[in-house]
């Protein structure tokens, strides 16, 4: 059985690299675009995997994706509503509501499926789909021209309270010219979580979760901003100084962003409460983007039904 998954995860490494062509992921720190926002990992607490309902808020204070971050504050309000069925299936519906001035209002839709396997007690190998529909008021860093993600990841657990994860993302642009138009991106997230847990009562606990990862990938969603934003400005009649990105100008593979997250995990029956604070410092700096770092809150409340 071990040679049958060290065969598996090797023919998924190999397929992976062969899409090497072209790519990248829209992986949002602070928040994730409009998806994996109430995704369980089963291996977190040793449950049961049950039939779950899962209805979800998130609040974030800004967002950033992969260090690269807005020229305004992008807070949102997301509703979320997930289904997870006891064979590792699940399906996610998310709404991004943005607070900003004059981008206020349901902006972004993700649709999300798909499915977490269990490969032992303290592993788990996930494969997900989202598709995403973006309102035309969307701000830039949030729409450009993402069109679908496709995303695995492998996480596993050493000893009681650390957590090893690498995400493996690759985003799929929608075409709108051959001068301008990027390549596809992807990225890899090495992701190191560690655990302190307190039991408060048979069903209430408190969880501290101090986590560090690292974004490597290609950087083509630069070009999908700094294109997006010249076109956003030329549509309104506001002339702009800034030239549009050469379609592989951003292609090359290096270091995106590192991020340091906070997380209190509060459970208290069949709610779980996590207000959050997250850094981020882009490790990539085109001389045309002014892209500072960040730092941002969120709270997010999921109220989860379980059933057999």
């Amino acid at each position: 059985m071990r040679r049958k998954i060290l065969m598996f995860l090797g023919g998924l490494f190999i397929c992976v690299n062969t899409v090497h062509a072209a790519h990248f992921s829209n992986k949002v720190v602070c928040f994730t675009l409009p998806a994996d926002t109430a995704k369980a990992d089963s291996s977190d607490d040793d449950d049961d995997l049950n039939r779950m309902f899962i209805f979800g808020l998130e609040y974030a204070s800004d967002q950033a994706q992969h260090g690269l971050h807005n020229n305004i504050k992008i807070p949102y309000l997301e509703p979320s509503f997930t289904y997870m069925a006891p064979k590792g299936f699940y399906i996610e519906l998310g709404e991004q509501y943005i607070l900003a001035k004059k981008k206020s209002g349901f902006d972004a839709f993700s649709f999300n499926p798909g499915w977490s396997i269990d490969l032992s007690d303290n592993t788990v190998l996930d494969f997900n789909y989202t598709h995403y529909i973006f309102g035309a008021n969307t701000p830039n860093l949030v729409r450009s021209s993402l069109s679908n993600s496709l995303e695995t990841y492998v996480s596993q657990w050493i000893g009681d309270h650390l957590k090893a994860k690498l995400t493996i993302d690759y985003d799929i642009y929608k075409e709108k010219n051959k001068v301008t138009s990027s390549p596809n991106d992807i990225s890899f997230t090495p992701d190191l979580t560690y655990k302190f847990k307190w039991k408060l009562g048979a069903k209430n606990s408190l969880k501290f979760k101090p986590e560090v990862s690292v974004d490597l990938g290609t950087r083509n969603f630069y070009t999908q901003y700094v294109n997006a934003a010249i076109a956003d400005s030329t549509a309104k009649g506001i002339k702009t100084k800034e030239k549009s990105a050469a379609a592989n100008s951003n292609s090359s593979f290096g270091t995106l962003d590192y991020n340091v997250i906070l997380t209190l995990d509060l459970a208290l029956g069949k709610f779980d409460i996590e207000p959050a604070f997250t850094y981020t410092k882009p490790l990539y700096q085109p001389s045309n983007i002014y892209n500072p770092a960040i730092g941002c809150f969120t709270l997010a409340v999921t109220y989860t039904i379980e059933t057999k």
